[in-house]
């Protein structure tokens, strides 16, 4: 089966294969036999091997981040860019951005802050 925009670009491609027995035992061994051949494409050793060395390579990945952070799907540091403006010279506001800097932070989130 294929599935196409109208431009023909293919969104998936999959085959499909129907067995059809009348005797109940001969579509049991087909069934063993396709299953055989799945396991065997599984468990073959190069493709153990290649998926053993794609998992190192994630798990080193994902151990080089910080864990005190939370990170987008692309392993991004994930982080508000916090904005406010300052209305007179009292700084309250740039003291109480900072202070919101600081719980996200305990929480786990990065934030840019910046005066306008």
């Amino acid at each position: 089966m294929a599935f196409s925009y109208a431009t023909g670009k293919i969104l998936t491609q999959e085959t499909l294969t129907i067995y059809a027995y009348q005797n109940s035992l001969e579509s049991e061994l087909k069934k063993k036999e396709l299953l055989d051949e799945q396991i065997q494409k599984i468990n073959n050793p190069e493709v153990l091997a290649k998926k053993k060395t794609e998992l190192e390579e994630k798990k080193k990945e994902y151990q080089a981040l910080d864990p005190r952070y939370y990170y987008t799907k692309d392993k991004k540091q994930f982080t508000l860019l916090l904005q406010y403006f300052e209305q007179g010279n009292d700084g309250n506001i740039g003291n109480i951005a900072k202070e919101i800097e600081q719980e996200l932070l305990d929480i786990g989130i990065k934030v840019n802050i910046e005066a306008l």
